[in-house]
């Protein structure tokens, strides 16, 4: 539920940054420029965020190298 609450605030931030800078008159190639960067850096980060957790016995493998 977390990660659905934290994808549905990023998608409106995406929709209101394009709804704003149609307002503020932007041309639409600027608009779609800068509306894909925000949205590959939300996908990036989330990404980023999904890492599996380390297995007990990769942690133990470490330890003993060390």
């Amino acid at each position: 539920m977390r990660q659905r609450t934290a994808d549905l605030c990023a998608f409106a931030t995406i929709v209101m940054a394009a709804v704003t800078l149609i307002a503020v008159g932007l041309p639409s190639d600027q608009i779609i420029g800068v509306t894909s960067a925000v949205a590959i850096l939300y996908s990036a980060w989330r990404q980023g965020s999904e890492r599996p957790p380390a297995r007990r016995a990769d942690v133990d493998d470490e330890v003993q190298e060390e």
